[in-house]
């Protein structure tokens, strides 16, 4: 199985004012080579939206 590095991985979180805020899970001082990455997205824990609504008509 392949894995990424931690600074291979990037979320992106986009501000109201239209703005975007790209950071590196390499940021996250508390990950763990052996966490479950793919559960601890789910649950929110690198402040990244794990679903997006669905867009309304503007």
């Amino acid at each position: 199985m392949t894995r990424f590095r931690k600074d291979q991985i990037f979320f992106v979180n986009k501000r109201d004012d239209g703005s975007s805020d790209l950071y590196s899970l390499f940021d996250y001082k508390d990950f763990r080579e052996k966490m479950d990455l793919e559960k601890a997205y789910l649950q929110g824990r690198f402040d990244a939206v794990p679903y997006i609504n669905e867009f309304e008509n503007i």
